[in-house]
């Protein structure tokens, strides 16, 4: 094999694989982040979208912030509540319910033993690729 050759085989296996990958609907990590934060509190929308900016989320747009909290609310993860203290903001306020809780308990279970799985793997791997150098 010439390293072009080589290097197209490896290019046309990553296009398959992301071909392939996006096929599968996204996973929307904007949930976990949100009930994270209100676990730690109750939170109005101007906050959570305050608290997504600092994580790091700022590429998610509002309205779609927004639209993540309905379907949320439809699952029963979280509830809202319209703020009656100042009527002239149309300003809701969210907790995340026993449910939330326990997907959220349930979630970060799931990518710990994922984590787990990756880290053997990668330690197996370079384990591997160390000793086919020597």
């Amino acid at each position: 094999y010439k390293d072009e050759d080589v290097e197209q085989q490896v290019q046309g296996l990553f296009a398959v694989l992301n071909h392939r990958v996006s096929e599968v609907p996204p996973v929307n990590w904007m949930v976990p982040f949100l009930l994270v934060c209100l676990q730690e509190k109750d939170c109005h929308g101007h906050e959570l979208a305050q608290n997504m900016n600092n994580l790091g989320l700022e590429a998610t747009h509002s309205e779609i912030m927004y639209g993540t909290l309905q379907h949320m609310e439809k699952e029963g993860v979280l509830v809202s509540e319209e703020d009656k203290f100042d009527p002239m903001l149309s300003r809701r306020k969210y907790s995340i319910t026993e449910l939330g809780n326990v997907y959220l308990e349930y979630l970060a279970n799931a990518l710990m033993q994922y984590g787990e799985e990756i880290d053997l793997f990668l330690q197996i791997y370079n384990e591997q690729t160390t000793r086919s150098l020597n």
